[in-house]
């Protein structure tokens, strides 16, 4: 983000005397936004000039969640927790494709000041899918460039997005701590589960600042302006452009084609097996696919609606095994530094017989939902509408 400091007031530090600090931003795409100084949270306003924009600090509260009100960061990867900071949803007409990506690339901006100055857990979900969704459309609208500008602001989101997976994943992990505590009766159990939030609680701070060191090290607050360079650019060439005369909806469902191939390879994988690195693949090879579905619905595919809904159930069923799996992943590294086998036997025994208990089961609702998949009429659904699309295409390698 570039910026530039100066005061109100007739003094060059924005702390001395009476003087005001004011930034200078180039960040259209995010009015509204907060940021942090001196302790304190601040609104953006922007004033409209042809060359600038002007961004004055106007102190408010923070409208921050008591810790003890009983809300928790609960994984919910498919319902938009924050309508003014997640991606677009579904529209009733075709969108230009340009604006599309524009828009996605404003959310991502509003979203990063928070992450960098506040720890809502929604926030930084919502940073993560609305990266992902940001990677498909400028995938799309620069099909064949492997290189320059366009790769290097889709590796910048991947970053941050990868960046953020050990925060989210405390989070998340951190909801499920807090629930079973919650509920818990026996006082040696207890006293186990106690243990590894406690263990949680300090590993989380740990991802927190990686998090933000990495968002920092990035440019991130300037992909607003290289975003709209790109889309400037391409449209200004768009003549001499091989690619110009078809449509971005044909290119993303050619993407899904191929990609709804990998996801049945991975499908027959999984269910074949019980093996939970194949599991694990296939729920990656969802999200992809999820992803994918979810642009051609944003660029007016109405058909694709079914099969994307169906599909994120599916995706939803996996995220709750993985987070178990995470959960009992933390448990023995808790376990690892506190040495509770040692210090409290029967507290550790019994904590870990819940989680064999737990394991076990939600093995074998994957396994379950595996054959479902495999078998079940909305599969046919789904592949009745890959088929009935563009033919195969392979994205550019651009990260």
């Amino acid at each position: 983000m570039a910026h530039q400091h100066c005061s109100i007031g007739g003094s060059k530090s924005g702390r001395k005397a009476q003087g005001i600090e004011v930034a200078l931003f180039d960040l259209s795409q995010a009015p509204g936004c907060c940021l942090k100084w001196m302790g304190c949270e601040h609104r953006f306003f922007s004033f409209n000039e042809e060359s600038l924009k002007l961004w004055l600090p106007v102190q408010v509260k923070h409208p921050s969640i008591p810790p003890d009100s009983g809300q928790s960061p609960d994984r919910e990867p498919f319902r938009d927790t924050n309508k003014d900071n997640l991606a677009i949803s579904a529209v009733a007409a075709p969108v230009e494709c340009e604006r599309l990506a524009n828009d996605r690339v404003g959310q991502f901006m509003k979203l990063l000041p928070e992450l960098l100055n506040g720890e809502r857990a929604e926030a930084v979900h919502d940073l993560r899918v609305c990266s992902r969704r940001i990677q498909q459309i400028l995938l799309t609208l620069f099909q064949g460039e492997s290189a320059g500008g366009p790769s290097q602001v889709i590796r910048a989101v991947r970053q941050a997005r990868r960046g953020l997976s050990g925060w989210r994943d405390c989070d998340v992990v951190m909801a499920l701590l807090d629930r079973r505590l919650r509920r818990l009766r026996n006082s040696d159990e207890r006293q186990a589960w106690q243990a590894v939030r406690d263990y949680l609680a300090r590993r989380r701070e740990k991802e927190i600042r990686r998090a933000r060191r990495r968002l920092a090290k990035r440019k991130l607050f300037t992909l607003a302006q290289r975003a709209r360079d790109l889309v400037s650019d391409r449209e200004s060439n768009s003549a001499s452009n091989d690619s110009a005369d078809t449509r971005p909806i044909e290119i993303v469902e050619g993407f899904i084609k191929t990609a709804y191939s990998e996801w049945q390879a991975a499908l027959t994988a999984a269910a074949d097996t019980e093996n939970p690195a194949n599991a694990h693949r296939f729920r990656i090879k969802t999200k992809q696919l999820r992803y994918r579905m979810e642009l051609a619905r944003d660029l007016g595919d109405d058909e694709v609606s079914r099969p994307l809904s169906w599909l994120k159930s599916v995706q939803e069923h996996l995220g709750q095994w993985h987070d178990r799996v995470q959960l009992a992943r933390i448990a023995m590294d808790a376990f690892t530094e506190a040495d509770l086998l040692l210090t409290a036997p029967r507290s550790a025994s019994l904590l870990l017989k819940r989680l064999a208990r737990e394991l076990l089961s939600e093995a074998n609702k994957v396994k379950l939902l595996l054959s479902a998949v495999k078998n079940g009429q909305e599969l046919l659904q789904l592949e009745a509408w890959v088929s009935g699309h563009s033919q195969e295409t392979t994205p550019s390698p651009m990260i």
